[in-house]
């Protein structure tokens, strides 16, 4: 008999067998495959992002791509200032006489010099840095551009940190000191006592707050109960709804939108709150935070004069508080608040008009006048200065910004600042300064402040994690609180902000 192949024999088989059989075959079969299909784990769908915030993350994807190429990966009442006297809202000082007593540092005679040196080397390419100037929500947001919640999400944190320099161990730092802060946080109100904790000032419980909850909001923590930060979302929440509870809020007061105390603390508090309207995820939470805000800028606001600056009460000549507001006005301004763009162009007037011939900006001037008279020197005040400018859109390769960046910097006064790693204040404006005019500023100030400011944090006992206010300048006055919550935003300048690098358009 001949051999027949496997597939001769199927064929003659299906030619003998009736009809009925083979469709019964093929029923069975088919049904056999649905009931696999049916009884088959389904797969969790991709997550999905709405339009806006898809096309936001691809952008930011791709602003830290293009980074990674081009970048070497070495490569309070709250007073911090070094004049705490009382000043009327009519009071001016002549900042031609030394009437305020400075205790930070013994200061040479003042000497003019207008000299200029090179221009530092950018850590980013020139035309990268155009690209980012024009990543903004409007005009003027350099120092605030990007969505907060991007710049400050653990890849964020990781990829800015890493571009920027930041040296091992400052995580570990940061994390230290906000686990003291939860530590310490008052459990019923959800804010911070400075008196409770070594502060010396009676009326600081909305500024101390304030500092404290942008202390967590930097590195990144909100009310997400879950990730790698979920340990402080209830510590988050705490804070923002203490600060919304403590403010004036009745609409038939004289003073809606007001926290009770003096305005270092009304320009804390109004930050922090801006930037919790941009970071939280609790709409509820969010909206309350935003409406509180938004309070708190329109009281700072109806307080303005038209030179545009401010003092402890209300209009004034104060540089450090003026400060203070601004930081408050850009946050708001990146909240996407109502900030009216002629209360910037008035700050910026009177940030110009206060820097004399030499760089130097003095703790107060007089408004009325377009050239300032040599006052003493203020290396702390010419940071404020010199970074607020910077955020409000003026270029770092500007002769105003070069000229303050080397009066800062002359004779390494500023590294001298860094190395001591006391003056908590001066510290951070000048973090903030030397950030944003990159180059070898920064590079020079990174090797140098970091550091010294971790090996001053407490390690053992108690009060670990936080900074002594005994052993820095002014920090009895603000106390612990102050102290650590400055600290920690110093540490964070790498990943607060994305730096401004770039002039952007007038108002």
């Amino acid at each position: 008999m001949e051999q027949l192949t496997l597939g001769e024999w199927v064929r003659s088989q299906l030619k003998r067998a009736p009809s009925f059989a083979l469709a019964s075959a093929i029923t069975g079969i088919l049904l056999f495959i649905c009931a696999t299909i049916e009884y088959a784990p389904a797969s969790e769908p991709p997550p999905t992002l709405p339009p806006v915030r898809a096309e936001i993350d691809q952008e930011v994807r791709q602003q830290l791509d293009e980074i990674d190429r081009n970048v070497d990966p070495e490569a309070p009442e709250l007073e911090p200032t070094d004049e705490m006297v009382e000043e009327s809202v009519e009071s001016m000082v002549d900042t031609e006489t030394d009437v305020i007593d400075d205790d930070f540092h013994v200061e040479a005679d003042f000497v003019e010099d207008d000299s200029m040196v090179t221009q530092p080397t950018d850590p980013l390419p020139a035309e990268f840095s155009e690209q980012l100037a024009t990543i903004s929500i409007d005009a003027g947001s350099g120092g605030f551009r990007g969505e907060l919640s991007q710049i400050r999400s653990p890849a964020g944190r990781r990829r800015m940190a890493r571009q920027a320099g930041m040296q091992e161990g400052t995580d570990d730092a940061i994390l230290a000191g906000l686990r003291w802060l939860k530590r310490v946080q008052d459990r019923e109100t959800g804010g911070w006592d400075a008196r409770k904790w070594g502060g010396n000032r009676t009326r600081t419980t909305a500024g101390i707050s304030g500092l404290a909850l942008l202390a967590f909001l930097g590195y990144g923590c909100t009310d997400v109960p879950e990730g790698e930060l979920a340990e402080f979302a209830p510590t988050v929440v705490k804070a923002i709804e203490h600060l919304i509870d403590i403010q004036e809020q009745s609409p038939d007061s004289n003073r809606t939108g007001w926290f009770g105390e003096r305005l270092y603390s009304q320009g804390i508090a109004t930050m922090a709150l801006a930037e919790a309207s941009e970071m939280v995820q609790n709409p509820y939470l969010r909206q309350r935070a935003r409406e509180a805000a938004q309070l708190g800028l329109d009281y700072i606001l109806e307080l303005q004069p038209e030179h545009g600056a401010f003092s402890y009460t209300g209009p004034g000549t104060d540089v450090s508080v003026t400060g203070f507001q601004l930081q408050a006005l850009k946050a708001a301004l990146t909240a996407g608040l109502d900030v009216p763009s002629e209360a910037l162009a008035r700050t910026e007037r009177f940030f110009s008009i206060s820097m004399h011939s030499s760089g130097s900006t003095p703790y107060r001037i007089d408004p009325e006048r377009t050239v300032q008279r040599r006052g003493r020197k203020r290396d702390n005040m010419t940071a404020v200065s010199l970074t607020t400018r910077l955020w409000l859109g003026q270029s770092r390769r500007s002769e105003a910004a070069q000229l303050q960046a080397e009066f800062l910097t002359r004779d390494n006064r500023h590294l001298n600042v860094a190395r001591a790693g006391r003056n908590v204040y001066q510290i951070y404006y000048l973090s903030l300064a030397m950030y944003n005019m990159g180059g070898q500023y920064w590079h020079d100030w990174n090797e140098a402040f970091n550091e010294p400011l971790r090996e001053a944090q407490v390690k053992t006992g108690p009060h670990a994690g936080s900074w002594d206010p005994e052993k820095h300048t002014r920090g009895t006055q603000g106390g612990r609180v102050y102290t650590t919550t400055m600290a920690l935003m110093s540490l964070q300048v790498y990943f607060r902000y994305l730096p401004t690098y770039q002039a952007l358009d007038a108002f």
